[in-house]
């Protein structure tokens, strides 16, 4: 988001999940102080201080037109030396496809299916959430507001619910929807 005045600037940090063990809320970074230029070295900062075995962890980056994604995107991988970030890919019944530009476009289809997704997971128990006050976003969460447009309950906010959601789309993009229906049953 913007990140001053009504949006905040959200980082979201997962610890990728196994068949045994759920996806984990590790840690969190909101402002409403810090804009996308701001938030380019915060983000680069937290993807490689919580990255694993890997050099950097995976970043996903909401692209749209109103909230400077793409100048934070473009600041994580030039001024920043970022390079592990989300590239979106296509499967058909042929093959795999990926997209020719970094980061995660958002649109109101698009929007629907991560909220759909993202909710699944946590009511299967494969998202679990510590952040007390992602729980409190969470609270005053309504998905049946992304049928028609995508928005939070009124004088609300959904930042962290939809960066937790687009940081759980791009771990699991690879894993199938059984995955989590497996979960649920056990």
């Amino acid at each position: 988001a913007g990140g001053v005045g009504a949006d905040r600037s959200v980082v979201e940090v997962l610890k990728v999940g196994t068949d045994h063990y759920p996806t984990e809320q590790v840690a969190e970074f909101a402002s409403d102080r810090h804009g996308p230029v701001e938030l380019a070295e915060i983000a680069a900062a937290i993807g490689r201080m919580y990255s694993g075995y890997e050099d950097e962890a995976l970043a996903i980056v909401e692209l749209n037109s109103a909230g400077g994604g793409a100048n934070c995107q473009s600041d994580m991988r030039f001024k920043w030396g970022y390079n592990n970030l989300y590239l979106p890919k296509t499967e058909t019944a042929i093959d795999v496809r990926y997209a020719h530009r970094f980061g995660w476009m958002s649109s109101p289809g698009k929007r629907r299916n991560l909220v759909y997704r993202g909710t699944q997971a946590f009511n299967a128990g494969d998202l679990l959430v510590n952040s007390p006050h992602l729980i409190e976003e969470m609270r005053d969460f309504r998905p049946e507001l992304f049928e028609a447009k995508a928005a939070a309950a009124s004088g609300k906010h959904d930042d962290r619910v939809m960066a937790l959601f687009m940081a759980y789309l791009a771990a699991h993009e690879d894993r199938s929807e059984e995955h989590t229906s497996e979960l649920q049953s056990h």
